[in-house]
């Protein structure tokens, strides 16, 4: 039984060999460790002398005696690996067909129902989860899913209705699965202006939170011009058109949310001409939202669907973005913004903003939804600790045979 990976570079015609665990490297392959551990292997060519490569490096996993199974090699473009797809044409990678197949279907059936087993839908997130592995702009819409699963428990014959904004969340990804190569996603082009460095800071901003309400700014730092030249916007955050403002009632408790929703209006304004390409860099006084963008998924609300918004800004421009951290102190340009005071930038640089008018992508839909699906959650959460794991009307637990694992494997 061949187990672990053999990842094999080629340069001319020079064969460099490392086992995914055994950390062999330059060519050095222990034969029995190769054996035990190996059992998928690619090979890539780019011209005569790699072609030669390759040939030899079968040569040598034949002679030191490994089985190689002739009925699975395959050439092209593209290959399946572990329900992945790796096309080398276009430079992208993705789910396989047949899984990409399985969600769609899994998805339609489940809205058609609308409602669902809590153990089955615990184990549909787990096969999402595995899709935004490779599908990394799509990971962001998980978040409302896991924390609604979260609340309903991850096992038991309970069948449970879906609100309203997980079967959104649900149908958006199977319609962008569903997408001409929706299944997979190329990678990044990178910026050739050095002007827009991954090193360099492009915009920093903030936002102020009181009882009575928000306020946000933000200014093209653009890796420090003057800020008597920068652009600037600064405008207040109002409940009738961001509803879940007050669905804390204290907008103090949700300033990171805040803070977000200054970063991807940053994007929005200073983005619009095309320069956020590849992998961007911005400033922000909020520390925990660098993890957040990082890993592009929060289950906290509303944090959630701004993450959501977010991954949405950089899809369209096939970007990323690389959220920096800076101590107050040297973010004060824009905490003046958030406190209306303008006296260091120009006023003919400020960008009018309509918080109504602005172009975004998911937010505007999700606002409502989201606000009902928060009161639903704390519901849940309520009835669950009300009740407990003991609870008389508990749903029993499933057999192993009737669990998603085995009813609809994929």
């Amino acid at each position: 039984m061949l187990r672990g990976s053999i990842k094999i570079a080629y340069f001319h015609n020079s064969v460099s060999l490392s086992l995914g665990v055994c950390g062999c490297q330059n060519g050095e392959l222990a034969s029995s460790q190769a054996i035990l551990r190996a059992y998928d292997l690619e090979l890539i060519a780019e011209d005569k002398r790699e072609k030669i490569s390759v040939l030899l490096g079968l040569i040598y996993l034949l002679a030191i005696g490994t089985p190689l199974k002739w009925s699975k090699f395959r050439c092209g473009f593209g290959l399946d690996w572990v329900g992945y797809y790796f096309c080398h044409r276009s430079h992208s990678i993705g789910l396989s067909e047949t899984r990409a197949q399985w969600i769609i279907l899994w998805i339609g059936s489940t809205l058609k129902v609308g409602s669902i087993i809590a153990g089955d839908f615990s184990a549909g997130l787990g096969r999402l989860n595995f899709a935004a592995m490779a599908l990394i702009y799509e990971k962001p819409f998980l978040g409302i899913l896991y924390a609604w699963s979260a609340s309903i428990g991850h096992s038991g014959t309970l069948t449970v209705r879906i609100p309203w904004a997980c079967r959104m969340v649900l149908y958006w990804l199977a319609k962008r699965i569903k997408e001409e190569n929706g299944r997979l996603q190329a990678a990044r082009t990178i910026s050739q202006n050095p002007q827009f460095s991954v090193q360099q800071e492009l915009f920093r901003s903030d936002a102020k939170a009181t009882a009575d309400g928000a306020w946000l700014g933000g200014w093209e730092f653009r890796g420090g011009q003057k800020v008597s030249e920068a652009k600037w916007w600064a405008f207040e955050v109002k409940s009738d058109v961001f509803p879940w403002l007050f669905c804390k009632k204290d907008p103090k408790r949700i300033i990171a949310a805040l803070e977000m929703l200054a970063t991807i209006v940053c994007i929005m304004v200073f983005g619009s001409e095309g320069s956020f390409t590849g992998c961007f860099t911005g400033g922000t006084d909020n520390q925990s939202n660098t993890f957040a963008s990082r890993k592009l998924l929060s289950t906290k609300f509303p944090l959630t669907i701004l993450i959501m918004e977010l991954s949405e800004q950089l899809r369209v421009r096939n970007s990323a973005l690389s959220l920096r951290w800076v101590p107050r102190e040297q973010n004060q340009e824009a905490d003046d913004l958030t406190n209306l005071n303008f006296s260091k930038f120009d006023e003919k640089h400020r960008i009018p903003l309509e918080p109504a008018k602005l172009d975004f992508l998911v937010l505007g839909e999700l606002n409502r939804a989201a606000g009902e699906l928060y009161k639903d959650l704390l519901k849940e959460k309520e009835n669950k600790l009300a009740n407990g794991p003991n609870h008389k009307n508990a749903a029993p637990k499933r057999k192993v045979t009737e669990r998603l694992k085995w009813k609809d494997p994929w």
